[in-house]
């Protein structure tokens, strides 16, 4: 160990200095070699990604030139009379038009560009026949015949009619895009030196680009500083980086560099930075640091120094302002202080100690301190040199209360002495310090004390009640109670001074709150307070008592006591607390009696009193009542009153008929009890009232019921306890067509049916007999033998005995209500069922609107990826088109059924081939048919010269596919048949599968709207359940009908049948017109921006000039500026003016001007308009790409 703490630290902090410049020195080495990686790798990775975006575009416009139908018409042409002269000029401009060194066209026969063949097949080691319609193959960078390095993008190239011509080369040089990529400076903050270049594996050996001399070198794996398992870290990884470890003919020993791959392609880039220049910085960067730590360790090792020399002298001047102070603080300190050494000797006296013991510092030095004075305990025995011992040997201090001090003039005084030790620096005791206070004048003042209190003590005892002077507490701590606590409470004050029994305890729980609230106002105002309550005594009894008290403040206002004085008040209490209880009871058995109570002078008529009885009964509060006179009640004049009022005061009790007014205006019927009363010495007049408006209204109810018995709607039946019918009224006897004579004496009995069984009536019997009401419907019986539907109501009538004297019967004619009932609930049945099959249908349209709509709107979000791959964008694409043409579906369900519940559904007449109808539908249901590996039969039952007939050709295919879709859906194996027969000139067609089957029970419900045989078939097959209605009515519009024939299990088949109308097959032909013009134009009318672009990109590709109209109004001003616009798309819901109405403007002054109608709805009226109005053609939304290619074919503007 060092004994010197300052030089253990300095050393163990220069030690840790040294390692942590170590350390960050090959921190820093790393992070900067961590740092050119990366930034190599960045612009690196960027240089690939541009090469490999470069690769993406070409594959892309290769395919793209491929598939344009004008360069296939062109080359189809040419190729056709073998011109290849052309086929090369026509190459060669498109070559210029997009910067392509060169394109040229091979047959698939080869039997052009000989050399160029043979040097192709040898750089792509590939057959041209293996290449696929989609696929595009990208050559290695080779020279060709014209000593240029370049790389070939070749793609097969097919005719209109899907042949195969052969294939378009696309020949790029490298030094036009790969070498200006690699030729890119971006590392000049780096190195000057770093350079880029790319290398790709060919067989056993490495083929090198260099772009700085625009060469390809070929190298071995062993002359090349690539590995093969460097390679194979690249494909894994996509990146590597590292140091080369061997010279070779490209690299220094140790230089960096960064290797990636380039996605879509065979190549490798690398980027290299020489090793000289690297390390350069980083040796610079280090003698910097290095530099720093030196002049850093030299101040450190000054400042140590200083600092020690600084320290040494701090120290000395510390020791002496330490013993001036202990001087200073022993002779200022104000009991008597003596100091010694370890073996009880003297060294110093203070002046208060050398007073004390008679003796002064001088004399009292060098002896030993027993022999100074005598000190002993008064009570405990020990010597005051058995302490001074024990202090010295524990090492604890001590303290000696009420002790005697006698010195050598025999003077003896009383103290308190503290004795403590003197340790050093290593805990060692070298001294004793004695602390000596005298206590003469303390003790003079305590005996003083001691007889105040005995004086106090002896008045407070004679006093009835007790004094106390406590702690202001939650609790009430006593610090002192008077002897008068044990007559009023049964405790001692020791039990309350002694904290063993609080006052606060003993006070009564339900006066706690009272009373410690008064007390926290009065300490807060402070004020005396003046209180009455009740405690609970030692024997558990319970006593009133009286208090006064007070707080004692100190004098910052602090609350710091509480006294005061309290008294027993048990006996007045009680006799206070009876005459209270006497008059309580009167007054509560007025205020609380339920009968109306007054009390009025006789004279004046000024109501005295009112109960709360009144005061609910008519209106007013008691305030309101105190001020009012009895006349203000009564209806009766105030003479009457008076009259009244003095007849009552005469007789002892008076009964009265009175008219009473209420608050809110209504007049009562009361009757009034009145009798003088007499209160303190004065005659008041107490009233009782009885309301008796219900008693009285009740008698006019008795006569007027028995009326209305009489009169009653319904009859009523009445009989005595065992049954025997004493009344009828009038309406039974209608009812029944019985008379109140035929009826009186018999029995209800007499009425039962064979309908009702016994036990019903037995039942009703025992109801009544019991006491309960019967309430319920039952058959009954008329006189001329018709069985009727009566409600009843059967009530017993029970007497103040609680005997039953009579039944009441009330019976109502219900049978045309129970028939209406009974309708209403069948209809109400339907109603709920139709409820829940819509319910389903909407969560079923729910599911297959939004299962499309997912697909389009997510995959067009992926389409914005402007970094997505041509096979990717195309695959997402194909995924929008198939969800759309989904959606279009469900949408084309749903205005069809809208439709046919409107009768907006038209037929439209053509002429329609049944063979060539049910080859269409086979041959678009063929993909699924193959993939769920069916069998599919046609069966035919005309020759193809008779199946031509007049009928809608559309409606008839949607139901064929309609129903071929279902049969594919729910057939998972075996086979599906579809045909037609001839019967009694109705073609007969059907659909035949061998799929799950349909039950019988749901055969003829599947053609209800939203039907399906069950949910849980909605959630494993989907559909919306409109399908088949909506072919159930369309075979209806076409004249026929539709059924099926299912066994479930096996398999069905549905038939629907249209009539027979044979007709000559005919071709039709439109007129069209051959634009001559170099330049083709088009007009446009469309008011969406989004169908806009979506036409104007359809027509982008063949160069035609597009002109827009946003209205109608704006088509036909358009056109008549532009004359040799031959063709017309026209939207028709348009603002201004619609299409229907600016395609008329139009061939009003131009008829040969062909217009196309666009609209959002497939409707056979508005194709009938379009027909009549002279329109070319009519499409509905969505527009199809093939659509627009065949009308635009057909006018010759492709």
């Amino acid at each position: 160990m060092f004994r010197n703490k300052t030089t253990f630290i300095f050393i163990a902090v220069f030690l840790l200095l040294c390692g942590g410049v170590w350390v960050y020195i090959q921190h820093q080495n790393a992070a900067f070699k961590s740092n050119t990686y990366s930034y190599i790798s960045a612009v690196n990775s960027l240089k690939s990604k541009q090469i490999s975006d470069w690769y993406m575009d070409e594959i892309a416009d290769a395919k793209l030139l491929a598939q344009n139908p004008y360069i296939q018409t062109f080359v189809s042409q040419y190729f056709s009379e073998k011109n290849y002269v052309q086929i090369k000029k026509f190459l060669s401009l498109i070559a210029e038009e997009h910067d392509i060194a060169s394109i040229f066209f091979i047959d698939s026969s080869f039997s052009s560009e000989s050399e160029r063949i043979a040097k192709l097949q040898f750089n792509y080691d590939v057959k041209y026949e293996t290449i696929s319609k989609q696929t595009v193959h990208v050559s290695d960078i080779y020279y060709n015949t014209d000593s240029l390095i370049v790389v070939d993008f070749v793609v097969p190239l097919f005719s209109e009619a899907d042949e195969r011509l052969g294939f378009l080369v696309f020949q790029h040089a490298v030094s036009q895009t790969i070498k200006k990529t690699l030729a890119q400076k971006t590392l000049t903050d780096v190195s000057r030196s770093t350079f880029t270049n790319i290398f790709f594996q060919a067989n056993s050996s490495l083929v090198h680009y260099n772009y700085a001399t625009h060469k390809i070198e070929r190298y071995s794996h062993d002359s090349f500083f690539m590995s093969y398992s460097v390679l194979d870290s690249i494909k894994k990884n996509n990146l590597y980086t590292g140091q080369v470890s061997q010279k070779n003919s490209l690299f220094k020993k140790q230089d960096l560099f960064v290797v990636h791959n380039i996605k879509h392609t065979n190549l490798y880039i690398y980027t290299i930075l020489p090793a000289d220049e690297f390390y350069a910085q980083q040796i610079e960067s280090q003698i910097y640091i290095i530099v720093l730590f030196i002049v850093v360790v030299l101040l450190f090792v000054f400042v140590f120094l200083l600092q020690k020399s600084n320290k040494k002298q701090s120290m000395y001047k510390k020791m002496y302002m330490l013993q001036e102070q202990y001087k200073t603080m022993l002779y200022s300190i104000g009991d008597a202080v003596i100091v010694t050494n370890e073996l009880g000797i003297v060294q110093n006296v203070n002046g208060i100690a050398e007073e004390l013991i008679g003796c002064t510092e001088a004399k009292a030095k060098h002896k030993y301190i027993d022999d100074l004075f005598t000190i002993t305990q008064e009570q405990n025995n020990s010597t005051h040199s058995e302490i001074i011992q024990h202090v010295i040997t524990t090492g604890k201090k001590h303290t000696l209360y009420h002790a005697q001090l006698r010195t050598h003039q025999q003077q003896s005084i009383p103290i308190n002495e503290s004795i403590a030790p003197i340790r050093d620096n290593n805990s060692v005791i070298t001294g004793l310090v004695f602390v000596i206070h005298n206590q003469t004048k303390e003790r003079q003042i305590l005996q003083e004390l001691e007889e105040s209190n005995r004086k106090l003590e002896s008045l407070f005892s004679n006093l009835p009640g007790m004094f106390y002077h406590g702690t202001y507490d939650e609790n009430w701590h006593m610090e002192f109670v008077s002897s008068g606590v044990t007559e009023l409470t049964g405790y001692t004050p020791f039990d309350f001074i002694s904290k063993s029994v609080t006052y606060n305890s003993i006070t009564h729980k339900d006066d706690a709150e009272y009373v410690n609230k008064v007390i926290k106002t009065a300490i807060k105002n402070k004020e005396s307070f003046l209180l009455e309550y009740r405690i609970v005594c030692k024997n558990e009894t319970i006593k009133w008592v009286w208090e006064r008290g007070n707080g004692v403040f100190d004098k910052h206002g602090n609350i710091i006591a509480i006294e005061g004085y309290i008294e027993d008040i048990s006996e007045r209490k009680q006799t206070e607390l009876a005459l209270l209880e006497s008059e309580e009871i009167y007054r509560k058995q007025f205020e609380d009696h339920t009968a109306i109570q007054f009390l009025v002078e006789p004279m004046s008529g000024d109501i005295i009193n009112v109960n709360k009885a009144a005061v609910d009964y008519y209106g007013w509060d008691k305030a309101q009542f105190l001020k009012m006179k009895i006349t203000e009640v009564d209806t009766l004049s105030y003479d009457k009153i008076v009259e009244k009022v003095v007849e009552a005061q005469d007789k002892n009790l008076t009964f009265f008929d009175f008219q009473h007014r209420k608050a809110d205006g209504t007049i009562r019927d009361v009757e009034v009890y009145s009798s003088p009363i007499e209160i303190k010495g004065t005659v008041y007049t107490h009233s009782i009232v009885h309301d008796v408006t219900d008693k009285k209204e009740a008698l006019k109810q008795t006569i007027l019921q028995s009326k209305a018995i009489e009169q009653s709607p319904v009859s009523t039946i009445i009989t005595n306890n065992n049954g025997d019918i004493e009344y009828v009224n009038a309406k039974f006897c209608e009812i029944s067509g019985y008379t109140i004579d035929e009826v009186l004496g018999t029995k209800p009995s007499f009425f039962k049916v064979e309908t009702q069984s016994e036990a019903f009536y037995k039942n009703i019997w025992e109801t009544v007999t019991s006491g309960n009401d019967w309430e319920g419907e039952f058959q009954t019986i008329k006189k001329t033998g018709e069985l009727y539907w009566e409600k009843g109501l059967i009530t017993p009538i029970i007497n103040a005995e609680g005997e039953i004297t009579h039944f009441v019967a009330i019976n109502e004619d219900v049978t045309e209500k129970k028939l209406l009932l009974e309708d209403l609930v069948s209809a109400k049945e339907k109603a709920e069922e139709s409820d829940r099959l819509k319910s389903v249908f909407l969560a079923n349209i729910s599911h297959e609107i939004r299962t499309p709509m997912n697909g389009i709107v997510g995959f067009a979000e992926f389409l914005k990826d402007p970094y997505l791959s041509f096979e990717l964008r195309k695959k997402y694409a194909d995924i929008v088109i198939s969800s759309s043409k989904q959606l279009l579906v469900v949408v084309n369900d749903i205005l069809d059924i809208s439709r046919i519940e409107s009768n907006t559904l038209y037929i439209h007449s053509e002429t329609v081939n049944i063979h060539e109808l049910i080859q269409e539908t086979t041959d678009f249901f063929a993909p699924q048919i193959q993939e769920k590996n069916l069998q599919l039969r046609i069966s035919h039952g005309l020759k193809n010269t008779e199946a031509s007939i007049i009928s809608d050709k559309t409606r008839i295919k949607q139901i064929v596919l309609n129903l071929m879709s279902n049969a594919i859906k729910f057939t998972d194996s075996g086979s599906i048949e579809v045909g037609y027969v001839l019967e009694n000139k109705h073609i007969v067609f059907f659909v035949k599968d061998t799929g799950i089957g349909i039950p019988q029970k749901y055969q003829s419900a599947i053609f209800e709207r939203f039907q399906q045989i069950t949910d849980a078939q909605t959630k494993q097959y989907g559909g919306t359940g409109l399908g088949l209605a909506i072919s159930y009515k369309i075979a209806s519009l076409l004249g026929g009908t539709m059924w099926v024939e299912s066994t479930e299990g096996e398999g069905s088949t549905f038939y629907f049948t249209i009539p027979y109308t044979f007709t000559e097959t005919k071709t039709a032909t439109k007129d069209t017109q051959i634009a001559t013009q170099d330049e083709h134009t088009v007009l446009v009318a469309e008011d969406d921006d989004i169908n806009f672009l979506y036409i104007q990109t359809l027509l982008a590709f063949a160069h035609i000039h597009v002109i827009r109209a946003h209205t109608g109004k704006e088509a036909v001003e358009l056109f008549l500026k532009n004359p040799t616009i031959q063709l017309i798309f026209m939207d028709i819901k348009m603002p201004v003016m619609d299409g229907f109405e600016a395609s008329k403007e139009i061939l009003r002054h131009n008829k040969n001007v062909s217009i196309v109608i666009l609209s959002a709805f497939d409707l056979n009226a508005e194709r009938a308009i379009a027909e009549d109005i002279g329109c070319y053609d009519y499409i509905a939304k969505p527009i199809k790409k093939d659509k627009i290619i065949e009308i635009l074919s057909t006018f010759s503007l492709l």
